[in-house]
């Protein structure tokens, strides 16, 4: 029971901390509401796999890329891709030049 309050504790001054007036150090709702939307707002955003980044990935797979050089050369060319597993996932296996397909 005292290690639930100490958390409760913990959580409350993080709030206050990070949600007071810088000013005049006094907690309002509403200001803390405004700071939180403009922080998710400017939280960075999930990519998710797109047609155009998949074709990206086929052709690179054809040239004998990597995944990790696909991934490299992506953030090169600021193509906003996701991790590397769902290329190897997605594309299990090159042959003869050919992409073969396990999970699409």
């Amino acid at each position: 029971m005292q290690k639930q309050l100490a958390n409760t504790n913990l959580y409350v001054c993080r709030e206050l901390k990070r949600n007071s007036d810088k000013r005049n150090g006094e907690y309002k709702a509403d200001l803390a509401q405004k700071k939180y939307t403009k922080r998710l707002k400017e939280k960075p955003k999930k990519h998710k796999f797109t047609k155009s980044v998949k074709f990206y990935v086929i052709d690179k797979l054809r040239q004998d890329y990597s995944p990790e050089q696909i991934v490299g050369r992506a953030k090169v060319e600021n193509i906003h891709c996701v991790s590397m597993k769902p290329y190897i996932n997605l594309f299990g296996m090159i042959k003869n030049k050919e992409v073969i397909y396990i999970n699409t």
